[in-house]
């Protein structure tokens, strides 16, 4: 196996694993489905996306992003038609990431702009999917209530860029990239 293949698998395994520590860490709040406890694992989950794809590569990321969903999914936090939705969002923040963090600060306000696309992805996914698809709610009435049950991806999302800065900064530094 090449040293760079070889590299790539242990960044992505090491990352998966804080998300999974991440997403099951919820059970340790004395109120798992409190709202606070979203935003909270919710950041260190998107946190484990942005860092595995600046520090390693986009696939990286991409990886990251279709398992967490999934992985919400058997936890019970995620509803099976937003699956896709919310992979498709993830792979938005981690494709977001990678370009963002690649040509260092001038370039970062590509993850930012992921972040957003990360909720309007998610948004529209929850319009369609759930809200129409599944609750037969008109288009009309279903747009506004997806867009505010979502706020939190748009928060925990320009959090996990924010606080990505001196954590891929400070991985760079102690790691050799890829």
């Amino acid at each position: 196996m090449q040293k760079k293949t070889l590299r790539f698998l242990t960044y992505t395994a090491v990352m998966l694993a804080f998300t999974l520590l991440f997403q099951s860490a919820r059970y340790l709040f004395p109120t798992p489905n409190a709202t606070y406890v979203t935003y909270i694992i919710g950041t260190l989950v998107n946190l484990c996306l942005v860092v595995a794809a600046a520090c390693a590569n986009v696939w990286a990321g991409v990886v990251l992003s279709v398992i967490a969903p999934i992985v919400a999914l058997f936890q019970g936090h995620a509803q099976l038609p937003m699956v896709v939705p919310i992979a498709v969002g993830n792979i938005a923040i981690a494709v977001g990431a990678y370009f963002g963090f690649k040509g260092g600060k001038k370039n970062l306000w590509i993850a930012f702009v992921s972040a957003a696309a990360k909720y309007v992805l998610i948004a529209f996914g929850m319009v369609f999917f759930a809200l129409m698809g599944v609750q037969q709610l008109p288009f009309a009435a279903a747009v506004p209530v997806a867009f505010t049950q979502q706020v939190v991806q748009l928060v925990t999302g320009l959090l996990s860029i924010v606080i990505a800065v001196p954590v891929v900064a400070g991985v760079r530094r102690a790691v050799k990239p890829l």
